[in-house]
């Protein structure tokens, strides 16, 4: 298994990146919906795109697998561009699923207690 098949597979909603770094030209994918229909492929052909890697969260980890270099702004409007995709998905997961929310709250709540419970006591 290679490093892209690897994060393919431990990365629920891993994100394909499309593109054309010479003219910093970019599409993001959903994985599950790759291959994409023939349209698509074919305006990625019109406009010279190749595949520049994957990204993907593991164990609320983020993770990326590139098949390109590529500098570091253009890495940050990806990342950019991946954490408001992932965010507006994972919005769309609370508002459809009350449990969802529920599991979110108490997860916060004990990482917060957590966190109160590790402070020093400054109390004279």
């Amino acid at each position: 298994m290679d490093r892209f098949e690897e994060l393919a597979v431990t990365a629920p909603n891993a994100i394909v990146i499309m593109g054309n770094p010479s003219q910093r030209d970019y599409e993001l994918l959903d994985l599950s919906t790759c291959p994409p229909p023939p349209s698509v492929l074919e305006n990625f052909h019109e406009r010279g795109f190749q595949f520049v890697g994957l990204v993907g969260v593991v164990n609320g980890v983020p993770r990326t697998q590139l098949a390109t270099p590529l500098d570091s702004e253009t890495v940050d409007a990806l990342a950019a561009a991946v954490l408001l995709r992932l965010g507006a998905e994972f919005s769309q997961r609370l508002a459809n699923d009350p449990e969802l929310v529920e599991h979110v709250e108490r997860v916060a709540f004990d990482a917060f207690m957590r966190h109160l419970t590790s402070l020093p006591d400054t109390r004279d």
